[in-house]
Protein backbone atom coordinates (compact mmCIF):
# COMPACT_ATOMS: atom_id res chain seq x y z
CA UNK A 1 0.00 0.00 0.00
CA UNK A 2 1.83 3.03 -1.42
CA UNK A 3 1.17 6.04 0.75
CA UNK A 4 1.53 8.88 -1.44
CA UNK A 5 0.99 11.66 1.53
CA UNK A 6 -1.49 13.83 -0.27
CA UNK A 7 -3.31 17.22 1.27
CA UNK A 8 -6.33 16.38 3.91
CA UNK A 9 -9.60 17.39 3.21
CA UNK A 10 -12.15 17.75 6.09
CA UNK A 11 -15.77 17.28 4.23
CA UNK A 12 -18.73 17.94 5.50
CA UNK A 13 -20.87 16.87 8.36
CA UNK A 14 -23.55 15.39 6.28
CA UNK A 15 -21.41 13.45 4.18
CA UNK A 16 -18.81 11.71 7.05
CA UNK A 17 -21.80 11.49 9.11
CA UNK A 18 -20.10 12.63 12.05
CA UNK A 19 -17.46 11.13 14.36
CA UNK A 20 -19.43 9.08 16.35
CA UNK A 21 -17.33 6.09 15.96
CA UNK A 22 -15.37 7.38 17.94
CA UNK A 23 -15.07 6.71 22.14
CA UNK A 24 -14.15 9.48 24.41
CA UNK A 25 -10.88 7.96 25.25
CA UNK A 26 -9.22 10.71 26.28
CA UNK A 27 -7.18 11.08 23.02
CA UNK A 28 -3.76 10.47 22.56
CA UNK A 29 -2.83 12.66 25.62
CA UNK A 30 -4.87 11.13 27.70
CA UNK A 31 -4.71 8.13 30.14
CA UNK A 32 -3.10 5.09 28.21
CA UNK A 33 -4.77 1.39 28.55
CA UNK A 34 -2.20 -1.13 29.70
CA UNK A 35 -1.45 -3.46 27.25
CA UNK A 36 -2.91 -7.34 27.52
CA UNK A 37 -2.66 -9.39 24.28
CA UNK A 38 -4.85 -11.52 26.27
CA UNK A 39 -2.44 -14.17 27.61
CA UNK A 40 -0.79 -15.14 24.58
CA UNK A 41 3.19 -15.68 24.66
CA UNK A 42 5.60 -14.88 22.04
CA UNK A 43 8.59 -16.86 21.99
CA UNK A 44 12.11 -14.18 22.15
CA UNK A 45 14.76 -15.04 20.43
CA UNK A 46 17.56 -16.43 22.12
CA UNK A 47 14.84 -17.55 25.10
CA UNK A 48 12.52 -16.01 27.33
CA UNK A 49 9.14 -14.14 25.79
CA UNK A 50 8.13 -10.89 24.48
CA UNK A 51 6.17 -8.01 26.34
CA UNK A 52 2.82 -7.40 25.29
CA UNK A 53 3.24 -3.21 23.79
CA UNK A 54 -0.23 -3.13 21.63
CA UNK A 55 -3.62 -4.30 22.52
CA UNK A 56 -6.89 -4.22 21.07
CA UNK A 57 -9.08 -6.34 21.15
CA UNK A 58 -11.90 -4.14 19.85
CA UNK A 59 -14.52 -5.47 22.61
CA UNK A 60 -16.43 -1.95 22.77
CA UNK A 61 -18.74 0.00 20.42
CA UNK A 62 -16.33 2.44 19.91
CA UNK A 63 -12.78 2.77 18.13
CA UNK A 64 -10.50 3.82 20.85
CA UNK A 65 -9.16 7.71 20.11
CA UNK A 66 -6.04 6.62 22.44
CA UNK A 67 -5.09 3.99 19.94
CA UNK A 68 -6.26 5.07 16.27
CA UNK A 69 -6.94 8.03 14.45
CA UNK A 70 -8.99 7.65 11.23
CA UNK A 71 -7.32 8.77 8.03
CA UNK A 72 -9.64 11.68 5.92
CA UNK A 73 -9.08 12.69 2.39
CA UNK A 74 -6.35 11.90 -0.27
CA UNK A 75 -4.14 10.95 2.09
CA UNK A 76 -2.79 7.86 1.53
CA UNK A 77 -4.70 7.20 -1.08
CA UNK A 78 -4.57 4.14 -3.23
CA UNK A 79 -7.73 3.87 -6.02
CA UNK A 80 -10.72 6.07 -6.53
CA UNK A 81 -12.18 6.21 -2.79
CA UNK A 82 -11.82 8.83 -0.71
CA UNK A 83 -11.34 7.89 3.44
CA UNK A 84 -14.35 9.51 5.07
CA UNK A 85 -14.72 8.72 8.80
CA UNK A 86 -18.35 7.47 9.40
CA UNK A 87 -20.43 5.08 11.02
CA UNK A 88 -20.87 3.84 7.29
CA UNK A 89 -17.03 3.43 6.64
CA UNK A 90 -15.75 2.39 10.26
CA UNK A 91 -17.67 0.50 12.71
CA UNK A 92 -16.86 -1.57 16.39
CA UNK A 93 -19.42 -4.17 17.10
CA UNK A 94 -19.56 -8.11 17.82
CA UNK A 95 -15.86 -7.52 18.88
CA UNK A 96 -14.79 -6.78 15.94
CA UNK A 97 -13.68 -3.26 14.38
CA UNK A 98 -15.48 -2.94 10.37
CA UNK A 99 -14.12 -0.91 7.72
CA UNK A 100 -16.33 -0.56 4.69
CA UNK A 101 -16.05 0.89 1.12
CA UNK A 102 -19.83 2.46 0.27
CA UNK A 103 -20.83 3.22 -3.04
CA UNK A 104 -22.65 7.02 -3.03
CA UNK A 105 -25.39 8.24 -4.94
CA UNK A 106 -24.03 11.42 -4.91
CA UNK A 107 -20.43 12.47 -5.51
CA UNK A 108 -18.04 14.09 -3.05
CA UNK A 109 -15.32 16.39 -3.43
CA UNK A 110 -12.16 14.79 -2.08
CA UNK A 111 -8.56 16.75 -2.35
CA UNK A 112 -8.35 17.84 -6.35
CA UNK A 113 -11.09 14.88 -7.49
CA UNK A 114 -14.63 14.06 -6.97
CA UNK A 115 -15.62 10.58 -6.10
CA UNK A 116 -18.33 8.15 -5.32
CA UNK A 117 -16.41 5.70 -3.18
CA UNK A 118 -16.24 6.61 0.69
CA UNK A 119 -14.03 3.85 2.80
CA UNK A 120 -12.68 3.48 5.76
CA UNK A 121 -8.83 3.92 7.65
CA UNK A 122 -7.53 3.49 11.05
CA UNK A 123 -3.70 4.55 11.84
CA UNK A 124 -1.92 4.32 14.97
CA UNK A 125 0.03 7.32 13.99
CA UNK A 126 0.62 9.78 16.95
CA UNK A 127 -0.57 7.32 19.31
CA UNK A 128 1.64 3.89 18.88
CA UNK A 129 4.43 2.95 16.69
CA UNK A 130 7.46 0.74 17.31
CA UNK A 131 10.46 -1.09 15.68
CA UNK A 132 11.40 -4.73 15.80
CA UNK A 133 9.37 -7.02 17.48
CA UNK A 134 5.45 -9.57 16.56
CA UNK A 135 2.91 -7.71 15.10
CA UNK A 136 0.02 -9.83 14.52
CA UNK A 137 -3.62 -8.90 13.05
CA UNK A 138 -6.56 -11.24 13.06
CA UNK A 139 -8.92 -10.51 10.52
CA UNK A 140 -11.09 -11.08 7.23
CA UNK A 141 -10.57 -9.71 3.99
CA UNK A 142 -12.91 -9.13 1.23
CA UNK A 143 -12.18 -10.35 -1.97
CA UNK A 144 -14.66 -7.85 -4.58
CA UNK A 145 -12.36 -7.33 -8.25
CA UNK A 146 -12.51 -4.19 -7.19
CA UNK A 147 -10.73 -4.12 -3.85
CA UNK A 148 -7.58 -4.09 -2.32
CA UNK A 149 -7.61 -4.93 1.10
CA UNK A 150 -3.96 -3.64 3.58
CA UNK A 151 -2.60 -4.25 7.22
CA UNK A 152 0.39 -2.72 7.00
CA UNK A 153 3.59 -0.33 8.45
CA UNK A 154 4.83 2.87 7.82
CA UNK A 155 7.40 5.00 9.31
CA UNK A 156 7.04 8.21 11.63
CA UNK A 157 9.50 9.86 10.11
CA UNK A 158 10.36 9.83 5.90
CA UNK A 159 13.33 11.14 4.23
CA UNK A 160 13.09 11.51 0.71
CA UNK A 161 10.75 10.25 -1.88
CA UNK A 162 9.10 6.63 -1.35
CA UNK A 163 10.37 4.22 -0.61
CA UNK A 164 13.39 5.49 1.16
CA UNK A 165 11.88 5.13 4.60
CA UNK A 166 10.55 1.91 3.86
CA UNK A 167 7.38 0.03 4.65
CA UNK A 168 6.41 -3.19 5.48
CA UNK A 169 3.00 -4.81 4.43
CA UNK A 170 1.73 -7.54 6.32
CA UNK A 171 -0.92 -8.59 4.27
CA UNK A 172 -2.38 -7.24 1.41
CA UNK A 173 -5.08 -9.01 -1.07
CA UNK A 174 -6.10 -7.81 -4.36
CA UNK A 175 -9.68 -8.64 -4.61
CA UNK A 176 -9.24 -10.00 -8.74
CA UNK A 177 -7.26 -12.60 -6.74
CA UNK A 178 -9.29 -14.18 -4.20
CA UNK A 179 -7.30 -16.93 -3.56
CA UNK A 180 -4.10 -15.51 -2.00
CA UNK A 181 -2.71 -12.93 0.02
CA UNK A 182 0.66 -10.93 -0.40
CA UNK A 183 3.47 -9.67 2.11
CA UNK A 184 6.21 -7.58 0.92
CA UNK A 185 8.63 -5.10 1.79
CA UNK A 186 9.71 -1.72 0.12
CA UNK A 187 12.83 -0.03 0.35
CA UNK A 188 15.49 2.15 -2.30
CA UNK A 189 18.61 -0.01 -3.06
CA UNK A 190 21.37 0.99 -5.16
CA UNK A 191 20.21 -0.33 -7.93
CA UNK A 192 16.74 1.68 -7.11
CA UNK A 193 13.86 0.56 -5.76
CA UNK A 194 12.87 -2.73 -4.44
CA UNK A 195 9.87 -4.93 -3.45
CA UNK A 196 10.97 -8.29 -1.99
CA UNK A 197 7.95 -10.44 -1.08
CA UNK A 198 5.41 -13.48 -2.68
CA UNK A 199 1.96 -14.35 -2.30
CA UNK A 200 0.22 -17.20 -0.33
CA UNK A 201 -2.20 -19.45 -0.44
CA UNK A 202 -5.10 -18.30 2.24
CA UNK A 203 -8.44 -20.40 2.07
CA UNK A 204 -11.77 -18.39 2.81
CA UNK A 205 -9.57 -15.00 3.58
CA UNK A 206 -13.17 -12.97 2.84
CA UNK A 207 -15.16 -15.52 4.83
CA UNK A 208 -12.91 -16.51 7.86
CA UNK A 209 -10.44 -15.04 10.30
CA UNK A 210 -7.09 -15.85 9.71
CA UNK A 211 -3.77 -14.73 11.40
CA UNK A 212 -1.32 -12.43 9.45
CA UNK A 213 1.87 -11.37 11.51
CA UNK A 214 5.76 -10.25 10.97
CA UNK A 215 8.55 -11.14 12.83
CA UNK A 216 11.13 -8.09 12.58
CA UNK A 217 14.12 -8.52 13.84
CA UNK A 218 17.43 -5.60 12.69
CA UNK A 219 18.91 -8.65 10.60
CA UNK A 220 15.54 -10.46 9.14
CA UNK A 221 11.92 -9.96 8.55
CA UNK A 222 9.67 -13.17 8.70
CA UNK A 223 5.84 -12.58 7.85
CA UNK A 224 3.72 -15.67 9.30
CA UNK A 225 0.17 -16.38 8.18
CA UNK A 226 -2.02 -18.87 10.73
CA UNK A 227 1.42 -19.13 12.35
CA UNK A 228 3.44 -20.93 9.03
CA UNK A 229 6.03 -18.86 7.49
CA UNK A 230 4.94 -17.37 4.17
CA UNK A 231 7.78 -15.32 3.47
CA UNK A 232 11.33 -15.02 5.04
CA UNK A 233 13.76 -11.85 3.93
CA UNK A 234 17.12 -10.76 5.51
CA UNK A 235 20.38 -8.83 3.49
CA UNK A 236 19.11 -5.76 2.40
CA UNK A 237 21.58 -3.22 1.56
CA UNK A 238 19.88 0.38 1.62
CA UNK A 239 20.77 3.35 -0.85
CA UNK A 240 23.31 5.20 0.29
CA UNK A 241 23.91 7.13 2.65
CA UNK A 242 21.92 4.23 4.73
CA UNK A 243 23.31 1.77 5.83
CA UNK A 244 21.32 -1.61 7.18
CA UNK A 245 19.40 -2.45 9.17
CA UNK A 246 18.09 1.23 7.75
CA UNK A 247 15.44 1.73 6.38
CA UNK A 248 14.09 -0.83 8.95
CA UNK A 249 15.42 0.15 12.11
CA UNK A 250 12.97 3.17 12.62
CA UNK A 251 9.59 3.21 14.47
CA UNK A 252 6.41 2.44 12.47
CA UNK A 253 2.82 2.84 12.57
CA UNK A 254 0.04 0.55 12.23
CA UNK A 255 -2.40 1.26 9.74
CA UNK A 256 -5.97 -0.58 8.71
CA UNK A 257 -7.07 0.28 4.58
CA UNK A 258 -9.94 -0.53 2.50
CA UNK A 259 -9.23 0.62 -0.80
CA UNK A 260 -9.89 0.12 -4.34
CA UNK A 261 -7.51 -1.12 -6.47
CA UNK A 262 -5.01 1.86 -8.56
CA UNK A 263 -5.80 -1.15 -11.43
CA UNK A 264 -9.01 -1.70 -12.84
CA UNK A 265 -10.47 -4.67 -15.30
CA UNK A 266 -13.96 -4.07 -17.14
CA UNK A 267 -16.81 -4.65 -14.96
CA UNK A 268 -14.68 -4.92 -11.80
CA UNK A 269 -17.12 -2.92 -10.23
CA UNK A 270 -19.95 -4.28 -11.36
CA UNK A 271 -18.92 -7.37 -9.88
CA UNK A 272 -17.95 -6.32 -6.49
CA UNK A 273 -20.25 -5.92 -3.67
CA UNK A 274 -20.88 -2.69 -2.19
CA UNK A 275 -20.54 -2.19 0.43
CA UNK A 276 -17.84 -4.51 1.02
CA UNK A 277 -15.95 -4.71 4.67
CA UNK A 278 -12.84 -5.87 6.18
CA UNK A 279 -13.63 -7.01 9.87
CA UNK A 280 -10.77 -7.23 11.95
CA UNK A 281 -10.60 -8.98 15.33
CA UNK A 282 -7.63 -7.82 17.19
CA UNK A 283 -4.49 -6.51 16.48
CA UNK A 284 -1.85 -7.23 18.97
CA UNK A 285 2.08 -6.10 19.25
CA UNK A 286 4.87 -7.42 21.74
CA UNK A 287 8.46 -5.84 21.79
Amino acid sequence: MRALRLLFVLLLAAVTGGLAVFGGGGGANGTTAIPSCSGQSVARPGGGYMTCTFDDEFNGTTVDPRKWYAVQGTDFHSGKECFVPSPSTIGVGGGALRLSIVHLTTGIRCGYRSTTYASGMLSSGGRFAQAFGRFEIRAKLPTGPALQSALWLYPVTTLGPWPTSGEIDIAELFGLYPGYVLPHLHYLAPSGRKAPGTYCTVANADTAFHTYAVDWTPSAIRFLYDGKLCFSFSGWIPHYPQKAPAPFNAPFTINLTLAMSKTQRIGAVAHTAWPSSIYIDYVRVWK
